[in-house]
């Protein structure tokens, strides 16, 4: 260890349609309790009504 600052990223979901959303909270996107089956279904759900 270096003992020194370090700055990290975890990338995330960005969709167009939803202005980006869910971004750096698409880990929790469905929650607290979130899994990725659970971020899947809210997603889908979310999406359901934009044409495709």
């Amino acid at each position: 260890m270096t003992g020194l600052p370090a700055i990290a990223d975890d990338s995330g979901l960005a969709v167009d349609v939803l202005g980006g959303a869910p971004g750096i909270y698409s880990a929790r996107y469905s929650g607290e309790d979130a899994t990725d089956l659970k971020n899947l279904q809210k997603l889908l759900e979310t999406l359901k009504d934009v044409p495709g």
